[in-house]
């Protein structure tokens, strides 16, 4: 494996662990999930409705695939 094949092994390995803490936030219902925004004239959070909660962990799960397969790949 040369070191660039290596480089994006270990953005993929560290973007998966990402993933897999935020599917967990998003899986326990128990837990609230909010979208932060910040910037120029706005700061504050909206709490996700359950269906956006499922928007956002479908393209997870479907995210994680994707990255899955390209790390097998390498």
């Amino acid at each position: 494996m040369d070191m660039k094949s290596l480089d994006r092994a270990n953005e993929i390995r560290k973007r998966l662990d990402k993933l897999k803490i935020m599917r967990k936030w998003l899986e326990d219902k128990e837990w609230s999930a909010y979208l932060i925004g910040s910037g120029v004239g706005f700061d504050g959070a909206v709490a996700l409705s359950p269906d956006m909660r499922t928007v956002l962990l479908g393209m997870c799960i479907g995210e994680t695939a994707r990255l899955q397969k390209e790390f097998d790949n390498l």
